[in-house]
């Protein structure tokens, strides 16, 4: 978690969030730079249709769980005070702490486990 800053991705970059859910089922995420500069409140994540920009259908799930966030800083990932708690590679986020989002991340958000994947453009 204590990388450089230099380590974070350029604003004009695209991620994937690959993993499966509790039941093995598999979960592909895609933020591509468009959409998240578009959305100022992030992309928001978790099983609710009406408040999440991407649904996972999984009950150990909150009904918004995490989201991601650009800022100035670069893409970031937040907690949205889950039940269940939203990790970084092992360590809990606090509800509402913006951590920068890195390529090889391993997130896991209930039993829902993904790795977040700079996708690398020509």
């Amino acid at each position: 978690m204590n990388r450089a800053a230099t380590d974070q991705p350029q604003a004009g970059t695209d991620w994937e969030l690959i993993g499966r859910d509790s039941r093995g089922g598999e979960i592909r995420i895609t933020a591509t730079a468009d959409q998240l500069a578009k959305l100022t409140n992030g992309l928001a994540i978790g099983r609710h249709r009406r408040v999440c920009d991407f649904v996972v259908p999984d009950e150990t799930m909150s009904r918004r769980h995490f989201r991601l966030l650009r800022t100035a800083d670069g893409l970031m990932i937040e907690d949205l005070h889950s039940l269940n708690g939203t990790y970084i590679d092992g360590w809990r986020l606090e509800p509402f702490q913006l951590v920068p989002l890195r390529d090889g991340m391993a997130i896991t958000a209930g039993h829902v486990r993904l790795t977040a994947n700079l996708v690398r453009q020509a």
